[in-house]
């Protein structure tokens, strides 16, 4: 059996085995990880196994990136998937950080968290304002905020997100705490008159059109993490009453999430 061929059922063992992310992200860094072991093969400095991988070869690999004209933030990714892979496969991680390693993704200014608060006035149409509404102020996936159902989501003290629509296919209820939840809860109710969710009033491409451009305009990027800004002001909350880790606990399960990693780099 080839080296190659030892590294893929490796890397696939340790990737099927952890779930954690979307159908989507664990496809992609499956794909990357594929990508890695060739080009190690190519360079000739792949290990016999990822447990015997060294800083030496991620140097190199990085090297490599470079020469064939990678940017910063995608290599930043790359070695974002192979500490995933080490965590995950619980040995020990060789890669020094990204600051170690002279790596410095551009900054995110437009949707950065702590410019999230007046962010909610500056799209032009009602219903874009309502889709971000629920995203800044309950921490829901765009498309979970387009096909909720209001009528069986609001409850008197939490918002019931049904299975149906959540972005985990698993149901759960985040709290209502705030005067801002409160008005995006009545404000969706006045937009939905006599309807239960937006995609009846208008079709879900049309909405999604309609937000991606009302964003543009106002030069906000429209695949921004607006549900960052729930995890850092609520997680800010938790803090005050909780432990971290049942901190922890409670901010994966009101966000869906299986696994805290992804939501430490939004706080």
């Amino acid at each position: 059996m080839s080296r190659k061929s030892d590294l893929l059922k490796e890397s696939d063992r340790v990737l099927n085995f952890h779930r954690t992310g979307s159908p989507v992200t664990r496809h992609w860094r499956k794909m990357v990880m594929v990508k890695i072991i060739n080009q190690l093969i190519c360079l000739k400095i792949a290990p016999p196994s990822f447990k015997h991988f060294e800083a030496s070869q991620v140097q190199a690999l990085i090297q490599f990136w470079k020469k064939r004209g990678l940017s910063e933030s995608t290599i930043a990714k790359h070695l974002g998937v192979l500490r995933f892979f080490f965590r995950t496969a619980s040995v020990p991680n060789p890669l020094p950080s990204n600051q170690e390693l002279k790596i410095f993704s551009p900054r995110k200014t437009a949707t950065q968290a702590n410019s999230f608060e007046d962010l909610i006035q500056k799209p032009e149409h009602r219903f874009t304002r309502s889709i971000l509404a629920f995203q800044l102020y309950f921490g829901l996936s765009k498309t979970e905020s387009m096909r909720l159902n209001l009528n069986i989501a609001a409850q008197n003290h939490f918002l019931f997100i049904d299975r149906s629509i959540a972005h985990n296919r698993k149901d759960r209820a985040i709290p209502l705490l705030t005067a801002e939840q409160v008005a995006a809860i009545e404000i969706r109710r006045s937009l939905l008159t006599d309807k239960n969710r937006l995609i009846e009033l208008c079709p879900e491409g049309d909405l999604r059109a309609l937000f991606k451009a009302d964003l543009l305009i106002q030069k906000l990027d429209p695949n921004g993490n607006f549900r960052a800004h729930y995890a850092k002001t609520r997680w800010q909350s938790l803090l005050q009453t909780s432990p971290e880790s049942e901190a922890w606990k409670t901010l994966q399960a009101e966000m869906g999430m299986s696994s805290k990693y992804p939501l430490e780099s939004w706080l």
